[in-house]
């Protein structure tokens, strides 16, 4: 992100910025960077300030904030994150606190340019009709298809007056609903004062509202802090994070289901929102991570007992299990209507995707698959990048795959039999990728493949489910034990050489599985016996 500034009558703007000319400005922010530098540009004085992002802290950063900021096309664009730094470079003038050497000229009026970008965010005609009411004139200049900066003007202005209103409309301008940080009261409070002398002088009351809503986060109780009088904003707009709109797209795409199984499904929020809007539903949710289900019904516990949230008999029909989803324990299942597979697959290598897409074919068998996974090219600046261990840098670090959309039907139509397919995304925005794909799968399965060897198979053989390598016969009583192996092993079976004659045969021959623990340098192996 950059800044350009400067004025065409007041001598006295490097005093109103508080810096010497002969002097730069540099400073570091945990790893974000913001210099700033005067340089002589047709007998002007220009101030610059560049601010310079580490890209990997960036998006650690706004993940935390759960902010579409570190998801841009341009990462060093203009976000709240990147003016926080701009406020720091001119902190001095937006609070007012000019230099005793130009006391007499502090009430000054001049004109001043500033440009800023570059943006990512939409513009449209009521931002520039905003900035015109009060005294602000921005021409917009293109970069690219995906950017662009901002160019203000204005005529008989205070210096401090003038930031601030460049400062708060930019700010409330990449505060919108797809790009929030929802601000503390403390900082609520900070952005107050920097508006205290000419919010009130908008000619129509909806540009106020406007920068009040974005400023508070749109949370009425910070709304108040802007208030004369009693007055609070009516409509209560509330920010919406990824995962809400997720499922807000999720729950108006399967309306007409009552049996669903929601595959990682986490702690079940969705799973309760589900079983909120139809009691008579019947759902199951599955996660490996058995804290997150132990949570999961720990809520359900929680929710009977609240006098205020729905009765008994809506959350008859939910249930979550521990088990592993590709090699999956679910004695009496039976096939549901739908499946959610939300944020899932790219948590998967390629043989343990194949291998679950085999399973929905053959064991879970949906009539509809509901899948959402990131979108690769979204972020075009940084995803793939090599990380410093030189793993591949996806949006979170256990994400083995992250699909462009060509990727992604391709792997789909391989791996499965669809009859019907329909994108959804998170967001509509006609200038960017999608965030994320969100697919609504009409899926063809053949109800004549019988799925319960593939449970009883499973429950014999927990160690599967734990993903051990197989070893092709080292630890065997028929191999050399001082064999020094360092991977984690399961044993072939030194049984009789007769044939089997069917899956139940083969389980019947196991009496049980031994495990010894390995340590490093040890002979310890796993073996399987009959």
């Amino acid at each position: 992100m950059y800044l350009k500034l400067w004025s065409g009558d007041d001598p006295y703007l490097s005093y109103r910025i508080y810096k010497n000319p002969s002097s730069d400005y540099a400073r570091k922010f945990g790893k974000r960077k913001v210099f700033g530098t005067y340089t002589l540009e047709q007998d002007t004085l220009v101030y610059n300030v560049i601010v310079d992002n580490d890209y990997k802290q960036f998006i650690e950063h706004h993940k935390q904030l759960n902010s579409f900021s570190y998801l841009h096309h341009t990462l060093n664009s203009v976000t709240n994150y990147t003016l926080y730094l701009i406020s720091e470079v001119f902190r001095s003038a937006l609070k007012k606190q000019y230099p005793s050497e130009i006391e007499e000229h502090y009430m000054d009026y001049h004109s001043y340019d500033l440009t800023i970008g570059p943006f990512c965010t939409p513009i449209d005609d009521f931002f520039i009709d905003m900035c015109l009411d009060i005294g602000l004139r921005v021409i917009t200049l293109i970069n690219d298809e995906y950017s662009y900066n901002l160019h203000f003007q204005t005529e008989a202005m205070q210096f401090n007056a003038f930031l601030q209103k460049v400062f708060i409309t930019t700010y409330c301008l990449v505060s919108n609903v797809q790009d929030m940080s929802i601000l503390h009261k403390d900082a609520v409070e900070k952005m107050k004062l920097f508006t205290d002398n000419w919010l009130n002088n908008f000619s129509e009351d909806k540009y106020k509202q406007w920068i009040i809503k974005r400023l508070s986060g749109y949370k009425p109780t910070f709304a108040e802090l802007f208030m004369e009088d009693d007055r609070t904003i009516k409509e209560k707009e509330v920010f919406k994070s990824t995962h809400e709109k997720r499922h807000e797209i999720i729950l108006s795409i399967t309306k007409e289901f009552n049996n669903f199984i929601d595959v990682g499904c986490n702690t079940g929020t969705l799973d309760y929102i589900l079983i909120g809007q139809n009691k008579d539903r019947n759902i199951l949710g599955i996660d490996s991570d058995d804290w997150k289900i132990r949570k999961a019904r720990k809520n359900k516990r929680v929710k009977k007992s609240n006098k205020k949230s729905l009765s008994n008999a809506y959350y008859s029909g939910l249930n979550f299990l521990t088990t592993n989803a590709i090699y999956p324990i679910l004695n009496e299942y039976a096939p549901m209507e739908c499946m959610i597979c939300s944020e899932f697959i790219e948590h998967l290598t390629l043989d343990e995707r194949i291998q679950f897409y085999n399973m929905v074919m053959t064991f879970y068998k949906p009539r509809t698959l509901i899948l959402s996974t990131p979108n690769y090219e979204y972020n075009q600046y940084y995803g793939g990048l090599v990380n410093d261990d030189g793993s591949i840098g996806y949006r979170h670090k256990d994400h083995k795959i992250e699909f462009t959309y060509e990727e992604l039907l391709n792997e789909l139509c391989e791996c499965l039999v669809i009859k019907n397919l329909s994108t959804h995304h998170l967001y509509d925005n006609e200038h960017h990728e999608p965030i994320s794909f969100i697919l609504k799968l009409d899926l063809s399965v053949d109800d004549s493949v019988d799925n319960w060897w593939q449970t009883l198979l499973n429950k014999q053989f927990p160690e599967k489910r734990e993903q051990l390598v197989v070893n092709n016969g080292l630890c065997s009583n028929h191999f050399n034990k001082d064999i020094f192996y360092l991977g984690e092993t399961i044993s072939p079976v030194d049984g009789q050489n007769e044939d089997v004659e069917s899956i139940e045969k083969a389980v019947e021959l196991v009496d049980e599985a031994v495990i010894e623990i390995k340590e490093m340098g040890s002979r310890g192996y796993i073996l399987w016996f009959n």
